[in-house]
């Protein structure tokens, strides 16, 4: 005797549970793109702007002469999101506290310098060229900075301070 199965109802729970699990990972990877696309645009954002801000500080360190200042602008076209600033400025340089002939060996020592003589820097400051770049996406501001120090022979010399004292 045949007895016939009907296997119609297994066809339709295999059917629905595929599709559910299709979803799911169709959702996973959806995610997973979105985030791939956007880690791809950070990076290539960093990328110009670390380009962008070399290519000013390059700018700035072909002048043969600097000015102490600072200032800000826009590019346009295809980096219009990006804004730069620059700022030149003195840094001061305090002289090492050393003793005589600290960390040098006896035979680098000069023996007629006299050991209570002050160690004296050659100069009393440096120039500093601080670049910024700043941009937005999605909302979030973003920054990439990058300094160097120039010679002092390129910066004016900074004027003293006057003290004021004000006794009344």
């Amino acid at each position: 005797m045949n007895v016939r199965r009907d296997n119609g109802g297994y066809l339709l729970v295999e059917t629905v549970t595929a599709m559910a699990l299709l979803s799911i990972t169709i959702v996973a990877l959806h995610g997973a793109m979105q985030q791939a696309a956007l880690t791809r645009a950070h990076a290539e954002d960093f990328t110009y702007a670390r380009f962008l801000a070399e290519e000013l500080l390059g700018q700035l360190d072909l002048r043969p002469n600097l000015e102490e200042g600072s200032n800000t602008g826009e590019y346009g076209g295809r980096f219009s999101r990006f804004v730069w600033a620059y700022a030149i400025s003195y840094v001061e340089l305090e002289p090492p506290e050393l003793e005589p002939g600290a960390g040098l060996p006896p035979e680098l020592l000069d023996p007629d310098l006299d050991a209570d003589e002050e160690f004296e820097l050659p100069v009393a400051y440096l120039g500093k060229i601080r670049v910024e770049i700043h941009w937005t996406r999605l909302g979030q501001e973003f920054s990439y900075v990058v300094e160097t120090l120039v010679s002092p022979d390129r910066l004016p010399e900074p004027e003293e301070e006057e003290i004021i004292i004000d006794f009344g």
